[in-house]
């Protein structure tokens, strides 16, 4: 079934961009030399859009004009295609929501699916992006009620966007329920609806019945949502990581949208790789500008073994992740995260940002990670070297064992390999991240944080000495993956009250070690042990036998380790439920098993009352390994 019809909803008071948009309606800002909604025009046509209706509002008459100006699209669009495009024009005279403005096109595409654009976002750059003929090639696996585009958002921008409730991972997923607006305390997850759908015509008769909900508005979300309830099937299509979507609807992305694409019509144009770069690997946005991620992860046994030559298995934490942006500039830039200021109203501030983020914050990371990244592939690269602009962020919750620092240097990695198009191999990638933080910063690590934060999933590690291999001074184990849908359903629970620095307990945990402490000595190939009968337990699905070795596993840590008392009342309170639970880490975060819905309630009820949050884990990301049935079902 082809799909000719696309509805673009203008009519928006656009008033986040006041005063501007009071002078400019948002759709027509530039970005780069084109008006906003031009590109998204051009991402239509793309798609094989040739009848487009622009929803727009009486007190927006430069769009009207724009949009009626033949000659103008007529020699835009030559390129692109030799058939005609028909621009529709209709009115919503009052602006009561985006479900409304849908309604408003509902004579002239009332009989066939057709597809809504938002006319204030972008996808993909000056490129037009896939993600609609993908989301259209939906239309021929199954009857359908609706398909939406969704995007991983950052925890903190849960609450500005429709959040969807999923089921599933990989390329397609199931949407069970639609939530506009929600507080992330109470959101489903974090996969929000990114601009794009492609409805059946089954949803005017929904918008027809659906009243006025959030900011009193006729919601599309609502609409959808009803759909779900009677039954019909609602599919979501995530985005690809070089589909990045440009939100024009506030100042701070509209800047730096123009940014990107004033960047790419000047010629800052760079060639990507996208082997070597592993499942969440950085790839470049189409203008010059290039993005690593990274995820927490968590330690599920044997650790900490992965620096003494020992045994480990561990998973991703999907739930947060840390990225580094980098953006061609005429000088090298490094600028703080967020929530890392070198400007504070008092002592005891100063001293507690300090304590948590260290001198610099995650700076230090970044620019370490830079200078190993320009000497082991500074040969590779061809002079003269674009400068670049580098901003990062990181969600993961700080010295609580969740990797947090190396997700900073993995995600550096990742953006300097894009930026520059250098394959970095990625069996190496963990331990070229590893070199940073010991060589340049001289933090005590090993390699296990690196190797799951590289290959995502769930990761089997050996560090053994006759299963290792060196090149150019720096040495990798042997890594095995395997099947996270093997996994029982697991939890982790935080609490950020009582944070300690990792290198505190490694330290002393080294120079013990070296000592010949005759309790660390036996203790490490130990840990190993429970790591490889770990291996075998998950393989063959005896959750019970992995609850001993998980409780075992952090027993033992007990043994040669001193442990916080707020640490160790994590876990004795968790287990006090029927879970097992050890640490992800050095201490603060805890994992374990927790497979009843009704222990899960009772484990929440009972970490509250310490302060801790708990999570279901999300193992299974959109990006990652194909899909399977995720661990946090």
């Amino acid at each position: 079934m082809h799909v000719d019809w696309a509805v673009i909803p203008v009519a928006g008071r656009g008033t986040r961009m006041h005063p501007l948009s009071r002078a400019v309606p948002k759709e027509l800002l530039p970005l780069g030399r084109k008006p906003v909604v031009q590109h998204v025009v051009e991402e239509l046509v793309c798609a094989g859009m040739r009848q487009l209706v622009f929803v727009t509002s009486p007190d927006k008459p430069a769009i009207r004009d724009l949009l009626r100006d033949a000659n103008f699209w007529r020699g835009q669009l030559a390129d692109l295609t030799s058939e005609e495009v028909q621009l529709h024009v209709v009115e919503q005279k009052r602006q009561i929501g985006l479900g409304d403005a849908v309604l408003q096109a509902q004579a002239l595409v009332e009989r066939q699916p057709f597809v809504v654009a938002l006319g204030d976002c972008v996808i993909g750059g000056n490129n037009p992006s896939a993600l609609l003929k993908r989301m259209l090639d939906r239309i021929h696996a199954s009857k359908f009620a609706a398909i939406i585009a969704l995007e991983e958002v950052p925890a903190n921008e849960v609450a500005k966007y429709g959040i969807a409730k999923i089921a599933g991972t990989g390329r397609w997923l199931s949407i069970q329920d639609l939530v506009e607006k929600p507080p992330i305390d109470t959101a489903p997850s974090r996969g929000a609806i990114a601009g794009r759908y492609v409805l059946n015509p089954d949803v005017f008769s929904f918008l027809a019945q659906t009243e006025k909900g959030r900011g009193g508005e006729i919601q599309l979300t609502d609409a959808i949502r009803g759909m779900i309830r009677g039954g019909s099937d609602v599919v979501g299509v995530p985005l690809l990581l070089d589909e990045r979507r440009y939100d024009v609807g506030e100042f701070a992305p509209y800047y730096k949208a123009f940014e990107a694409f004033s960047a790419a019509e000047s010629g800052w144009q760079n060639r990507v790789s996208r082997k070597g770069l592993a499942a969440g690997a950085a790839i470049g946005e189409g203008s010059g500008v290039a993005r690593g991620r990274a995820f927490a992860r968590a330690g599920l046994l044997g650790n900490p073994s992965d620096g003494y030559g020992g045994k480990t298995i561990s998973c991703i934490l999907g739930n947060w992740s840390a990225e580094v942006r980098l953006t061609p500039s005429h000088a090298l830039r490094f600028h703080l995260g967020d929530g890392e200021p070198l400007e504070f109203d008092d002592v005891p501030r100063f001293v507690t940002s300090v304590g948590k983020h260290g001198y610099y914050g995650g700076l230090r990371l970044v620019q370490a990670a830079a200078k190993r990244f320009f000497e082991h592939c500074g040969d590779r690269l061809s002079p003269p070297l674009q400068n670049f602009n580098v901003e990062y962020r990181s969600d993961i919750p700080r010295q609580l064992g969740l990797g947090g620092s190396s997700a900073i240097v993995i995600a550096t990695l990742r953006a300097l390999a894009a930026f520059y198009g250098c394959e970095i191999p990625t069996e190496w990638l963990p331990s070229l991240a590893l070199s940073a933080e010991t060589a340049e910063l001289g933090i005590p690590a090993g390699l296990q944080d690196r190797v799951i934060q590289t290959y995502e999933g769930l990761m089997y590690m050996d560090f053994a000495a006759n299963r290792s291999t060196t090149e150019r001074d720096m040495t990798r184990g042997s890594y095995e993956r395997l099947d996270y849908g093997l996994l029982p359903k697991l939890f982790v629970a935080i609490t950020e009250s009582s944070a300690e620095p990792t290198e505190v307990i490694h330290s002393d945990l080294r120079k013990r070690f070296e000592r010949g402490d005759s309790a660390v000595v036996a203790a490490i190939p130990r840990f190993a042990e429970f790591a490889e009968l770990g291996r075998d337990a998950i393989l063959k699905r005896d959750y019970r036998r992995l609850h001993e070795l998980m409780n075992a596993n952090f027993d033992l840590r007990r043994s040669i380790c001193k442990i916080l008392p707020e640490h160790l009342q994590m876990v004795e309170v968790a287990r006090s439920t029927g879970a097992s639970a050890k640490f992800c880490g050095s201490g603060g975060g805890i994992v374990g098993i927790c497979e009843d819905d009704s222990m899960f309630e009772a484990l929440v009820r009972a970490m509250a009352t310490i302060g801790a949050v708990v999570v279901r884990p999300q193992i299974g990301i959109w990006h990652g390994e194909p899909s399977r049935s995720a661990a946090t079902r």
